[in-house]
């Protein structure tokens, strides 16, 4: 019998509950309660040891869940490119220096037109390299890097293997619920992170290597949105 090559919608949603559907409820309510108590996003987004080894059994089961589905699908895991080459290590620094550079170049912009959507300049502090470095943990490291795997494999992997019709659709459906699951993060953070999505899927239709987009991810997860400038103190 041969193996599914392309998803259709209805895999589309199921994947989409079994991968971001508590992440979405769960960001929708803290966006919700932030709303309340009139912030525009949260005071603190350090995650300490425990959240990180609690997101990773949660991906990790959420992993596993997805596989049973595909494997029930009939779906042919071997279209998925996890190859390793010597244009691995360039397009992750490639993929860092585009992604990170509009992504900051867009929330200068977003600071500028929507200065409402950040924290009063009395509320904000300096970050430093130091202070951020200090929270640094193996838990962290190896929660960016499941969490790079995971999330790429839905919106870089899985998506984009959506009958052809249904293309530009899936697309503006991926970004929507990048954003969603973000939102906790506040609506300045969570449209940052989607651009940083839109970057991706555009570098996509050049490459259909993953691994390049996961740990570029990971690099995100570890030193923030954007280019960390502040690492050159």
């Amino acid at each position: 019998m041969l193996k599914r090559k392309s998803l259709n919608w209805v895999d589309v949603i199921v994947l989409t509950s079994i991968f971001f559907g508590m992440a979405i409820y769960s960001s929708t309510i803290h966006f919700f309660t932030l709303s309340e108590a009139n912030q525009v996003a949260p005071p603190d987004l350090n995650f300490g040891s425990s959240q990180n080894w609690s997101g990773i059994a949660m991906e990790l089961g959420a992993l596993c869940v997805a596989w049973l589905y595909l494997q029930y699908r009939q779906f042919d895991f071997k279209i998925l490119n996890f190859n390793v080459n010597k244009w691995t290590l360039p397009k992750i620094v490639l993929y860092i220096l585009l992604a990170g550079s509009v992504a900051t170049a867009y929330e200068i912009m977003q600071q500028a037109v929507l200065p409402h959507w950040y924290p009063p300049a009395d509320e904000s502090t300096h970050y430093s390299a130091t202070e951020h470095m200090s929270q640094w943990s193996i838990s962290l490291f190896l929660f960016a890097l499941l969490n790079g795997f995971y999330e790429e494999l839905f919106f870089i992997g899985l998506l984009v293997l959506i009958e052809k019709k249904h293309f530009p659709w899936v697309i503006l459906f991926s970004l929507m619920v990048r954003f969603a699951f973000h939102t906790y993060q506040g609506l300045a953070g969570a449209m940052v992170i989607t651009t940083l999505g839109m970057v991706f899927l555009l570098l996509r239709w050049k490459s259909d290597e993953l691994l390049p987009f996961m740990l570029a991810h990971s690099f995100f997860d570890v030193f923030g949105l954007g280019l960390p400038l502040y690492l050159l103190e």
